[in-house]
C-alpha cells in the first residue's frame, strides 16, 4: 500500500527535527560537529526533499543517508552519501586527528 504524499511529507518533517542523524548510525566515532554538518547537508539535499524519491509501493526506505567510513593511517574519513544520486559530502572533523 502506497503512503500518501501528506504522510511522506509529515515523516520527512519529523525526520528533519532529529539531531543525531549521523551519530545514530555509528555513534562511537562521530563528533557533534560531524553530525551537525552531515545532518544539515542531508536535510537540505535536493534528493531528500523530493517527495517522489520516497513514494514507494513498499515501505523499505529509511530517511537516512548512506554513510561511508574510509580508514587511513591517522584516522577515518567520514562521508555522507545520497542513496539516490550518490553525491557525497565529506563531514570529517580533521581537528581531532
Amino acid at each position: 500500500m502506497n503512503k500518501s504524499r501528506d504522510t511522506i511529507q509529515k515523516e520527512l518533517d519529523e525526520f528533519r527535527e532529529k539531531r543525531n542523524i549521523v551519530s545514530g548510525i555509528v555513534s562511537n566515532s562521530i563528533t557533534e560537529e560531524e553530525d551537525s554538518v552531515g545532518r544539515e547537508w542531508w536535510i537540505s539535499h535536493e534528493c531528500f526533499n523530493n517527495l517522489e524519491n520516497w513514494d514507494r509501493d513498499i515501505d523499505l526506505d529509511t530517511y537516512l543517508p548512506n554513510l561511508k567510513l574510509i580508514p587511513c593511517s591517522i584516522g577515518t574519513t567520514i562521508y555522507v552519501e545520497c542513496p539516490f544520486c550518490k553525491k557525497m559530502k565529506n563531514i570529517t572533523d580533521f581537528s581531532n586527528w
